[in-house]
């Protein structure tokens, strides 16, 4: 099992908060079993050279070999024939450039799960992570104690003939969550594998891709529907248009083709895959001309690290954020007409105290209470109001928000 490294940084503020930070399974960290690369680890071993000679080598035999020598996590979908044979020089080539030429050969879609190299299908590879984000901003919707099921990292692991109707199952008793529309899972028989810890919302929509299906969660969090995967899919992004909506949405356009781009008032709507969204997010802030800056080991970071202890009593929302912003190098969009929406101004007052939890749980933690939720791309965080949510903040929105009740 992947054991936390605790207490890494500790951050005081002098202003009344506590973040104390540590880090799941990051860098070098990797206790498991099978001593897999996550974090930052994964993404530097991706990028270093690797040598290797196959010929006429299984795929699944190759790609096993690999992976074990690699200490990255590779997963084969139960499409694509594993006995076709593999003729390849790695010729000290990046290990993502070798994958990508094993895709390549063998007409293969691949997609970097983090921390699972994806084999399948080229539309599966292509959705994938995109299905996975909707999912999670589903998970984000949800109040903190429903989404806690889903935010829990744990590794997986099954033995040769494992019955995948059986495997998510099992999945949701763990959990506690009821699973329906299980039939919709034909019987299959798997080889064994093996997976670093990943949340239960992207464990699932590992298992289900192969199958073309996803699932929607129950407003309650303690249910969730297994239903077709789409044959679209996207998400969307609002960037604040500036001086010039226009000429910023043409920019974006030009930057990632296969989104689309359109002026919605002042702000700048992009509707696409997450790869492509990822892209201009990167790009959005950069004027013309200029390079802008590339997702690195240390964004990819942020979703292994925990913070094992955050405090604000009585501080300012705007205060908060910002430390936060700070700390963990999020970068946080949040206007004033999201405000007014909301019924709330950044000189609110708010307490807030949080043990163990992730960059997205303090989010949530912080914002739901005043009527916010967020969507997170990385380090770039936009906050909106919180659906049908009003001005007028209950009793029990209070209660939940000082945590007295």
């Amino acid at each position: 099992m992947n054991r936390p490294a605790r207490l890494a940084v500790f951050v005081a503020w002098a202003m009344g908060a506590v973040l104390l930070l540590g880090r799941s399974g990051g860098a070098d960290d990797t206790t498991d079993t099978t001593d897999w690369r996550t974090g930052a680890a994964w993404h530097r071993r991706l990028a270093a050279p690797v040598q290797g000679l196959w010929a006429q080598k299984p795929l699944r035999e190759a790609i096993e070999g690999l992976s074990r020598a690699q200490r990255v996590a590779i997963w084969l979908d139960r499409r694509v024939d594993p006995g076709q044979g593999v003729d390849l020089d790695v010729g000290g080539r990046p290990l993502r450039d070798v994958l990508a030429e094993i895709a390549k050969a063998h007409h293969l879609g691949w997609s970097l799960f983090e921390p699972v190299v994806y084999f399948g299908p080229s539309a599966a590879a292509a959705r994938l992570r995109t299905v996975a984000e909707s999912r999670r901003e589903e998970v984000r919707q949800l109040g903190l104690a429903a989404a806690g099921a889903f935010h829990r990292s744990a590794p997986s692991r099954w033995d040769d003939l494992a019955e995948p109707r059986a495997l998510l199952a099992e999945l949701g008793r763990t959990a506690g969550i009821e699973i329906r529309g299980l039939e919709r899972v034909p019987h299959d028989l798997w080889p064994a594998a093996d997976w670093p810890a990943m949340s239960l919302a992207d464990r699932l929509t590992l298992l289900l891709v192969p199958f073309d299906l996803t699932y929607r969660i129950d407003p309650t969090g303690r249910a969730i529907e297994l239903v077709p995967l789409p044959e679209e899919v996207s998400i969307t992004k609002t960037y604040p248009g500036g001086s010039d909506p226009e000429a910023l949405a043409r920019r974006l356009a030009a930057r990632a083709p296969r989104c689309r781009v359109s002026v919605e008032g002042e702000r700048v709507t992009v509707r696409g895959l997450l790869e492509d969204v990822e892209q201009i997010g990167r790009s959005a802030s950069a004027a013309p001309g200029e390079t802008s800056k590339t997702l690195g080991a240390t964004d990819a970071d942020l979703d292994h690290i925990r913070i094992a202890r955050f405090a604000a009593e009585n501080r300012p929302l705007g205060e908060v954020l910002g430390h936060v912003a700070k700390q963990l190098g999020l970068e946080i969009t949040l206007d004033e007409n999201t405000l007014r929406q909301a019924g709330v101004s950044r000189e609110r007052l708010i307490s807030v105290k949080l043990d163990n939890a992730t960059v997205d749980e303090l989010l949530a933690a912080i914002l739901a209470p005043v009527g916010l939720r967020f969507t997170r791309h990385g380090r770039t965080v936009e906050i909106q109001p919180a659906a049908g949510h009003h001005a007028d903040v209950t009793l029990s929105s209070v209660c939940h928000w000082l945590r007295q009740c």
